[in-house]
């Protein structure tokens, strides 16, 4: 276990106070150019004014499948708009996480980050088998990905819609403790525009990055419009190759592309089609390290990785006056490719050093279809109806190193799984205002489930071929209720009980559970759904002509048949349906626009998960044990971030931005026996920019003190060069990056 020291701590001090006097000095330059242009446009009527001391914007949503305002919407919400994700410089998830209330992850890297929310967590999983806690949305279109979530850049964006809480009634299974919708900006019938971009930086420990990117929205008539959206990113990795001694083997070139159509024949009707394409290189799957805080990664064989998502959505509206139909219509397609070394497993077999390829492809096609209200009186309504194809497909095999790949029966394993899910649902929700500030919601979404699983087990290892077929078929009822309280335009308070689901799933291609190969947990063939129910009390408020907003809530989660991935102590992982847990927490959500030059804001975050009851004969194996913390999430997160700016000249405007983060220990498992701690940490990053008419520039350190922070930890045991060998391996940020950006609008 790895104890800040007092070298860290003065490191930290020294930072911080350079990092308030370096603010210091520049808010007197600023307000010392401020008072100037104040000055200059006294004396200048003509000249253009110093921004307005304007409220923060008013922010539009869709979180209910509705527009309407963010503080209209009663329950936990959190928008990052397109301005928010310029000044972070956000591309991927991890540049605004921690910014968000409510929401922990774990970053293993591009293209596997795993996310939760309010604490409904399990820590660690494998890459496949397990359906996510959080559901994730690219405009309509579910991506949704096991427990590893799609890296889409985050080029062109409008906002980021994060959803608290189950929001089962409206997204369905997959949605058990909240939703993440990003939404893209549209194409626009107003006329040509258009953006470029640039940017170059360097990372310590590493090399050099570059990234591209452009826009261009096209009108084609007075009803229809195209936006076409291409990037290129090119990231130097970081870490050495302990055994090899390679470095920066954790290379990352990635690319992708959108195209949107979007056709108006008429006032009531449009229709939109999106297409997306994105491809990503990695030269290695983890971002770990095995000698924290040292960048090494021990590898007798490579671990590349390859990632590439195709989307399509077609969304059809039409208003029919009192009432608006919706269409959508999605596919979603991953294909993953990777490589594990595992000399250490076959070690432990007392077999030569072998590798082993897995292959991943994920289909999605969803239709929806809903039906809702538009009148402004005091009933408003949805209905709608959903179906869902889910097809994956998992092949992964394990044979001798430096020699070609023998038939399936010869191999050490060769393991196909094929899982389908077919998902029927019918859904409503009604809010009717019992009188003009208070509003009375409920909600129902009703589903079928249908899994058909069939896992081929092959090789040396199991003995020869076996063919094991299941099906399982689950109908959950996710209910919602909300009371909310709405005395004027300005302050909401409400109360929401709701009920979250996710199906359960198979174990493929686990050997005998033999003691004399060391399994102590037999998990079985099979795990069961899991649910939640979260009940919730809230506050959202403007204040001060809009200049302040807040939103705040507590929260309390019961947590039944919690779905756990488990070591069975022989090398094979398996999940099972541990018992119950308790999750209480509050979450907190300011931000102040103080005057014209300075905004303030940030999040802070309390979750207290425990298991408050386990499943026969668990509490024995070691798993788990009543009173242990759910793992991955910390007691308190918080993230503040301060701006501070001026205008110059006619059309310009100079800031600079410092975003803080602080995280408190995290353990990496259930297990009570041997609890590991994630550390706590603190990350900061600084923005210095300058717009000026169509240009923008910034110059950036993101992690400033070269921070190593403990992200999530794996315990790993084996054999290597004939020897017992067990070791941590800890997920790790990406070193201090200094760069400069650079982008014109047309």
């Amino acid at each position: 276990m790895i104890k800040p020291n007092r070298q860290h701590c003065r490191v930290w001090h020294a930072f911080a106070t350079a990092l308030t006097l370096a603010t210091l000095g520049a808010a007197q330059s600023l307000c010392a150019a401020a008072a100037a242009v104040e000055d200059s446009e006294a004396s200048s009527p003509e000249s253009a004014p110093v921004r307005a001391q304007s409220p923060l914007q008013e922010i539009i949503v869709t979180a209910r499948k509705r527009e309407e305002k963010a503080i209209e919407v009663p329950f936990s919400l959190q928008v990052v708009d397109s301005e928010d994700l310029a000044q972070l410089g956000a591309v991927d998830f991890s540049d605004y996480a921690r910014t968000v209330a409510g929401v922990s992850f774990e970053d293993k890297g591009a293209g596997r980050w795993t996310i939760f929310m309010r604490g409904v967590s399990t820590g660690s999983d494998v890459d496949t088998g397990l359906q996510s806690s959080v559901g994730i949305y690219f405009d309509e279109i579910p991506i949704s990905e096991d427990s590893s979530q799609p890296d889409l850049k985050l080029y062109d964006m409008d906002r980021i819609e994060v959803l608290r809480g189950p929001q089962g009634t409206l997204f369905g299974s997959g949605s058990l403790s909240g939703t993440l919708r990003m939404l893209p900006k549209q194409p626009d019938l107003g006329g040509f525009s258009g953006e470029s971009g640039a940017q170059i930086s360097e990372t310590e420990h590493g090399g050099l990055n570059y990234a591209v990117d452009g826009i261009l929205n096209v009108p084609l008539s007075d009803t229809a419009a195209l936006r076409i959206v291409a990037y290129k990113d090119d990231n130097d990795g970081f870490l050495k190759n302990g055994f090899s001694g390679a470095q920066d083997i954790n290379f990352e070139h990635s690319n992708g592309g959108r195209v949107a159509l979007l056709l108006r024949p008429s006032d009531n009707l449009d229709i939109t089609l999106n297409g997306i394409y994105q491809e990503g290189s990695f030269g290695e799957y983890y971002q770990v390290t095995d000698h924290f805080p040292s960048l090494i990664i021990d590898e007798a064989e490579p671990e590349p990785f390859v990632d590439r998502y195709s989307l399509a959505g077609l969304k059809i509206n039409y208003d029919f006056g009192p009432a608006k139909l919706t269409s959508v219509t999605s596919y979603y397609e991953r294909r993953r490719f990777f490589q594990n070394d595992i000399d250490y497993f076959t070690g432990l077999l007392g077999l030569p050093q072998a590798y082993s390829p897995l292959t991943y492809t994920a289909r999605t096609v969803t239709q929806e279809l809903r039906l809702a209200s538009t009148g402004a009186g005091p009933l408003s309504w949805l209905i709608g109806s959903y179906f869902e194809d889910h097809h994956e497909t998992a092949l992964e095999s394990v044979s001798p190193a430096g020699e070609p790949v023998p038939p399936p029966v010869e191999q050490l394993v060769n393991i196909d799984r094929i899982t389908s899910n077919r998902q029927y649902a019918f859904f409503g929700e009604a809010s009717y205002k019992i009188t003009s500030q208070l509003t009375f919601t409920a909600g129902l979404r009703a589903s079928r489930i249908d899994q058909d699983n069939t896992s081929i087990d092959n090789g040396t290892l199991f003995g020869g071929q076996t063919v094991a077929q299941g099906t399982n078929r689950s109908t959950p009822v996710t209910p919602r209720t909300i009371l909310s309280y709405m005395p004027d335009e300005h302050y909401q308070i409400y109360v929401q009980a709701s009920k979250g689901f996710r199906i359960g799933g198979i174990n493929p291609g686990l050997p005998p559970c033999l003691a004399q190969n060391g399994c102590t947990v037999n998990v079985g063939s099979t795990f069961g759904p899991d649910s939640v129910w979260n009940y919730e009390i809230g506050t959202k408020l403007l204040a001060f002509d809009r200049r302040l907003t807040l939103d705040a809530d507590v929260f309390y989660i019961d947590w039944s048949n919690i779905q756990i991935n488990v070591d069975r102590g022989d090398g094979f992982n398996g999940f099972l349906n541990a018992g119950k847990a308790a999750v209480k927490g509050l979450e907190l959500s300011p931000r102040l626009q103080i005057n014209a030059h300075l905004q303030v804001g940030g999040q802070f975050t309390y979750t207290d998960g425990k298991i408050t009851e386990l499943g026969s004969g668990l509490a024995a194996t070691g798993v788990a044990a009543v009173g242990d913390a759910v793992p991955a999430v910390p007691k308190i997160a918080t993230s503040g971030f301060a701006e501070l700016g001026t205008s110059f000249s006619t059309d310009g405007w100079v800031y600079v931005r410092g975003d803080v983060s602080y995280t408190t220990t995290r353990y990496g498992s259930f297990a009570s026996t041997m609890p590991i701690p994630l550390l706590p940490y603190s990350l900061g990053n600084i923005r210095l920019g300058l717009n000026k008419g169509p240009y923008s520039t910034s110059l950036f350190v993101n992690n400033v003190t070269d921070r190593r922070a403990m992200l999530a930890v794996q315990s790993y045991s084996g054999v290597h060069d004939g020897a017992p060998y067990s070791w941590l391996r800890y997920n790790v940020n990406v070193p201090r990056t200094i760069g400069l950006a650079f982008s014109r609008r047309f």
